[in-house]
This record gives structure tokens, C-alpha cells and sequence, in this order.
């Protein structure tokens, strides 16, 4: 059998496997099942949530530009109005 340092490969099959395992749980390679299915399904959680928080802001602002639309030009309307009738400007003629 292989050798090395005067030492058969076999000798270091059990405590080398060891420590690769604690290496790698140490570095955050190796981790249980259960966790891994729990950041899984947070993150799932998450994403769905994104994504009904998307569709909200969506169509909230399609009803705003709706509104926008809407009472867009009867708002300008107004604002002319008030500025032909004086409402909003100093004495001096310049806008308050």
C-alpha cells in the first residue's frame, strides 16, 4: 500500500474525513437540512410577498395616473381662474 512519511494513506482515511467535515461546517459549507429548508422557505416567503407588493404599488400608480388625468385640466382650469381674478397676487402684481 502507498505510503507517505512512512505512514499508510488508510491511517488518515477516518481522521481526515473528520476533519474535512468540521472544516466545512466551520466555514459554513456543510449545514443541516432543516436550516437550509427554513432559509428556503423564507426567502419563497419573501419573493411572494415581493411580488404582491409589486402588483400593489402597480396598480396604485396606474390609478393615480388615472386621477392625474382626470383632474389634471379642470385643476390648471382653476389656477388660470384664480389668477385672472387677482386671488394669490400682491399689490405690486407679483404672485404671493
Amino acid at each position: 500500500m502507498t505510503e507517505i512519511v512512512g505512514i499508510p494513506i488508510s491511517a488518515f482515511a477516518p481522521s481526515a474525513l473528520a476533519g474535512l467535515a468540521v472544516l466545512l461546517v466551520l466555514t459554513g459549507w456543510l449545514i443541516p437540512k432543516r436550516t437550509h429548508d427554513e432559509v428556503t422557505h423564507d426567502r419563497d416567503e419573501w419573493r411572494a410577498e415581493s411580488r404582491v407588493k409589486d402588483q400593489q404599488i402597480l396598480e396604485l400608480t396606474e390609478q393615480n395616473q388615472k386621477m392625474l388625468n382626470a383632474f389634471g385640466p379642470t385643476l390648471t382650469d382653476f389656477l388660470s381662474g384664480l389668477r385672472r381674478a387677482g386671488v394669490g397676487t400682491r399689490e405690486d402684481g407679483e404672485d404671493t
